[in-house]
């Protein structure tokens, strides 16, 4: 069915799918930014220490948040507002990518632990 036969609630339903899918998208390519800021060590220990890259996140979740809740923006970029639910639910890309990075990240240190200390035996059993 052709956009120009929508009715006007389907068009709204349209609409609050597109800020859906933004605001996934959005959410999802700061967890990847976070995710990839170190190869090996935890974001929880490692923190967020680039204040640039913070600015930038914070700049791009609040124009992210203005193109969904701002009248004119919803109008420019044809945005319904998402309800409190849709929004969290939103976050579950940006979770799910940092779950899995810190996931992978804690295999390799602990596979890195196991060759030092390989590597530690090996040096003790040559003295």
């Amino acid at each position: 069915k052709h956009s120009s036969v929508y009715s006007m609630q389907e068009t709204r339903w349209n609409y609050a799918g597109m800020a859906a899918y933004y605001w996934t998208l959005v959410l999802g390519q700061l967890g990847a930014a976070m995710a990839t800021t170190t190869t090996r060590t935890s974001l929880f220990s490692y923190g967020l220490p680039n204040k640039w890259l913070n600015v930038c996140f914070v700049f791009e979740v609040l124009l992210a948040a203005g193109i969904i809740y701002l009248g004119p923006c919803q109008r420019l970029f044809k945005t319904e507002p998402l309800t409190a639910a849709q929004a969290l639910l939103g976050c579950s890309g940006l979770v799910a990518i940092l779950l899995v990075e810190e996931l992978r990240k804690a295999y390799l240190r602990r596979g890195d632990n196991a060759r030092e200390a390989k590597a530690a035996m090996l040096l003790l059993e040559a003295e």
